[in-house]
């Protein structure tokens, strides 16, 4: 054996999702890593200490007996580690509080859920919340202004020189009153939208200029008679009758006077954690990114940084 200096976290993670799947295809599709990758960092374990720690059989891998007295001294290191993680990102996060840029719409959607779980982890931090458009917070963490942004995304690609975490996907959806006679309908088009008096976003946010060059790829312009960012007035607007919007789904809470159709023929909007790529992460940072990996366990890095890159900033 060379020394467990060599051996690191990242392996034992694998080596412990494998024996929680019972084969290395669905571990490594959770890891969303390499099969060779999770099958390596095994073999590198068994090579390093000189014992099986794996044995396959009909449904797939199970632990040996000493595989299994490895996962249990390797999940007792792997929680230690990341309760020592936790403890240090709290203290170097008293001295400094990130600022998060939040858009109006995705501040409903998803900041409750990633302030509740950057809580969780560092109860001792707090979060400094933003609120501007999509297009001005990108602006404003290029500038080095904010740590970090919620932003959306057609295609969840980073914007250039950007780091970027999907964190879920949503849909466009028609926000209408219920008596209107478009609210008989289970979906309804863009166009058909365009056409009813409609409450916009600010111009900045990304809603807006998605919806509007939808709509002049189709030949038609959204009928727009104000621009706001207060979900409220839409809301009300929309209840008395003034107006509809386009918004996401479960932004507005269910109502007897407003009825929400799913707006056909338009693809799925990612929300995304956005960060300027440049030098070490920040401990502030790190911590985002780990709230925001547990507050939504299916987010995923998106190209163009690499897989060690996501393992040391989420994991």
């Amino acid at each position: 054996m060379n020394g467990v200096t060599a051996v690191t976290l990242l392996q034992l993670r694998y080596f412990i999702r494998v024996c929680a799947c019972g084969g290395f295809t669905q571990a490594a599709r959770e890891l969303r890593v390499s099969q060779p990758s999770v099958s390596e960092a095994v073999r590198s374990l068994e090579d390093e200490f000189g014992m099986e720690l794996l044995e396959r059989n009909s449904r797939g891998v199970v632990p040996t007996a000493d595989g299994e007295a490895f996962r249990r001294e390797a999940e007792r290191l792997v929680e230690e580690a990341e309760a020592f993680e936790r403890r240090m990102l709290a203290l170097a996060g008293t001295a400094r509080t990130p600022r998060l840029g939040v858009p109006p719409m995705l501040e409903t959607l998803v900041f409750p859920s990633l302030l509740a779980s950057y809580r969780r982890l560092y109860p001792s931090c707090s979060i400094e919340a933003v609120e501007n458009g999509t297009v001005t917070n990108l602006e404003m963490v290029r500038r080095g202004l904010l740590e970090a942004a919620v932003a959306s995304s057609a295609d969840g690609a980073p914007p250039e020189g950007c780091g970027v975490l999907e964190l879920c996907r949503t849909r466009l959806a028609l926000y209408l009153p219920s008596r209107h006679p478009l609210a008989r309908r289970e979906s309804a088009s863009l166009a058909e939208g365009a056409e009813l008096p409609l409450i916009m976003l600010a111009s900045d946010t990304f809603l807006s200029r998605f919806v509007e060059e939808r709509c002049a790829a189709s030949g038609t312009e959204p009928r727009v008679i104000m621009r706001t960012n207060q979900l409220e007035a839409i809301r009300r607007m929309i209840e008395e009758g003034t107006a509809a919007a386009f918004l996401y789904e479960g932004v507005l809470p269910p109502s007897e006077k407003i009825r929400c159709l799913p707006v056909r023929g338009l693809p799925p909007v990612s929300t995304l954690l956005v960060w300027k790529r440049s030098g070490r992460l920040t401990a502030s940072l790190r911590g985002l990114l780990r709230a925001a990996a547990e507050a939504f366990p299916d987010s995923r890095e998106a190209a163009p940084l690499s897989q060690k890159s996501h393992n040391e900033m989420i994991q």
